[in-house]
């Protein structure tokens, strides 16, 4: 009775820390393949035309493969947060992994409409976001 329901919260504590293993590593892999692609095709994120590019700041030029760096090196953080024990600490992270995901989809959002330059790059890079958050959103349920 007592043990029983010590065991049973053991084993609930240890379903929920492999689920949330599960979406970390989904995040680790989705988070990789937008920072790849934002830095290969940097188009995909911020598509500027020659002239745009020619009135930005040399440190301007490169914010899409900026935030692709970014992106790479937080996907890290994601295998690291597998390792840690605690369901609060693993929920934490796909918290932070949300927020910057919604922060960059707003970001990509703006950019679309106020500039009006909907193409297939951003529509790729809208998708890959959605996915992103909500495979974030989705460990964050647990």
């Amino acid at each position: 009775s007592e043990n029983d329901s010590e065991n049973y919260s053991e084993n609930d504590s240890e379903n929920k820390r492999k689920k949330l293993n599960t979406y970390l590593r989904y995040d680790f892999y989705m988070s990789s393949l937008l920072g790849l692609i934002w830095f290969i095709f940097p188009k995909t994120l911020l598509n500027f035309t020659k002239e745009e590019k020619y009135n930005l700041s040399p440190n301007q030029r490169y914010l899409p493969q900026t935030l692709a760096i970014f992106t790479l090196f937080t996907s890290i953080i994601s295998m690291k947060a597998i390792k840690k024990e605690k369901v609060k600490d693993k929920k934490k992270i796909l918290g932070i992994k949300v927020l910057c995901a919604l922060i960059v989809y707003i970001s990509l959002i703006g950019f679309v409409y106020f500039l009006k330059r909907i193409n297939y790059y951003s529509i790729i890079s809208l998708i890959l976001l959605s996915m992103w958050l909500t495979i974030n959103g989705l460990g964050l349920t647990i």
